[in-house]
């Protein structure tokens, strides 16, 4: 029985594709992490840059990063927030 939050890759016996194991462990760290780019490249124990690259490789590099707040955001965010007082 896995604990809640917990993972297991099924094989059959007749195995299994290399590419195949590697992109299903890629996608459920992303959804252990909640699409954490930096919490499943830690979990993987793999510099993110390398995630970034397999999940490109795999199809995965539609996952979003953490979002990211910009300058100029922050910006447009004060100045509604101006003008609306």
């Amino acid at each position: 029985t896995l604990a809640a939050g917990e993972y297991q890759l099924l094989i059959s016996a007749s195995g299994a594709p290399l590419d195949a194991i590697v992109r299903e462990l890629i996608a459920q760290t992303y959804a252990l992490t909640g699409n954490d780019r930096t919490a499943a490249a830690r979990l993987l124990a793999i510099s993110q840059q390398r995630l970034a690259q397999l999940s490109k490789e795999y199809g995965l590099d539609s996952v979003p990063d953490k979002p990211k707040t910009t300058a100029r955001a922050q910006t447009k965010v004060a100045k509604k927030s101006t003008a609306k007082r």
